[in-house]
């Protein structure tokens, strides 16, 4: 329960501190600093995650039609494909294919919170090591 706190506290910050999701907080009809009309905050076309693992390293992933350029995840456009797939929900990433991982107990956990379509999405797991999350996120955790 605190990891979770941490990231809705961690989540606020991030989000403020990002100028698309920072204009936006402000009212609905802000303008970004690159001009770009930035979306209300209760729009339900909203796609933004804050992407945590292992309590160390985070990234914001912005999936918002025509803003995927403004995440810090240094693979933004295949983690919001691998996301839209799946709904934006985390727990239903699939394995992708026939990748073995050694059977090494390193456990990582990983977290994500954010908005998708206007629903929230949260997800919390632990993967038995770094092969494991790579195999079963594909680039959402990869950063």
């Amino acid at each position: 329960m605190k990891r979770l706190a941490c990231l809705a506290v961690l989540c606020g910050t991030a989000f403020a501190a990002t100028p698309a999701l920072a204009a936006t907080a402000s009212s609905p009809e802000s303008v970004s600093a690159s001009g770009v009309e930035a979306a209300p905050p209760n729009d339900p076309r909203l796609r933004r995650m804050l992407l945590l693992v292992a309590d160390k390293r985070f990234t914001v992933l912005i999936c918002d039609p025509g803003q995927v350029h403004r995440s810090t995840h240094p693979k933004a456009r295949q983690a919001c494909d691998a996301l839209a797939a799946v709904d934006g929900v985390p727990g239903r990433l699939k394995q992708a294919g026939t990748i073995m991982c050694t059977m090494e107990s390193d456990p990582v956990p990983v977290s994500a919170i954010g908005t998708w379509d206007g629903r929230l999405s949260m997800h919390m797991r632990t993967y038995g090591n770094r092969c494991e999350l790579g195999v079963s996120t594909g680039p959402v955790f990869d950063f």
